[in-house]
Formats: structure tokens, sequence, C-alpha cells
């Protein structure tokens, strides 16, 4: 495997993709039905769960490399911070986004570094 190559297989990278889709699922359900349709917090919404939904889309082709982990691990990271600063809006969709969330960011994390230990070898 080059250093160029991921590694995609296995348990951890299917796990990886479910949180993201449920990331944009949970994203998606706020934008369409819990905030007016068409206002700009719906829009915002709608477009998270799009950002989500392309990272799932890039992890399937050759235009993947580890880094996008660690990309994706920080966008996880900065929605949870701008939720927090933002008056915790919606609790119970937030804390559920907040575990599904903090799971992506643990796991996207772990695999970036081991894929970055893997090209060092």
């Amino acid at each position: 495997m080059t250093s160029n190559e991921v590694e995609r297989n296995g348990l951890l990278h299917d796990a990886t993709i479910y949180l993201a889709f449920a990331l944009a699922a949970i994203h998606f359900l706020i934008g369409l039905f819990v905030e007016r349709p068409g206002s700009p917090t719906s829009i915002q919404f709608l477009l998270v769960g799009a950002v989500f939904l392309a990272g799932v889309g890039v992890h399937f082709t050759p235009y993947f490399r580890p880094i996008l982990y660690l990309l994706g691990s920080l966008f996880a990271g900065f929605l949870g911070v701008l939720w927090l600063l933002g008056g915790m809006q919606y609790v119970g969709l937030g804390v559920l986004t907040g575990v599904v969330g903090g799971s992506f960011i643990l796991l996207t994390t772990y695999l970036f570094v081991r894929a970055e230990a893997a090209g060092a070898e």
C-alpha cells in the first residue's frame, strides 16, 4: 500500500460511514422538520447534512486521503462548539448529536493517527 492509499475495509471504517450518515440524517431532520423550511437556519442545517453526506461519498472514491479523517473530526468538533456557544438550542437533539458526533470525532481521529502511523513505517 502506497502512502496515498488508505485501507478502507473493516468494522471501524463501516462505523465511520454509519456515524457520518447519522450526523447527516440528524441535520436533515432538523433542517426539514424542526426549523421552518426555507429559513436561514433550516438552510444551514441542510448544508451541514450535505457536507457529511459529501464526506461519505468521497470516502468511496480514489480521492480519499487520511487527512480527511482529521478534517471530519475538526468539522464535527466545530459544530459542537457552535452549538454550545449558540445557546444549546434543541437540547434533546443536541445531546443525541453530541453523542454521535463525539463518537465520530474519536473514531476518525483514531483512524487518522493509525493511517499516518502506517504511512510512516
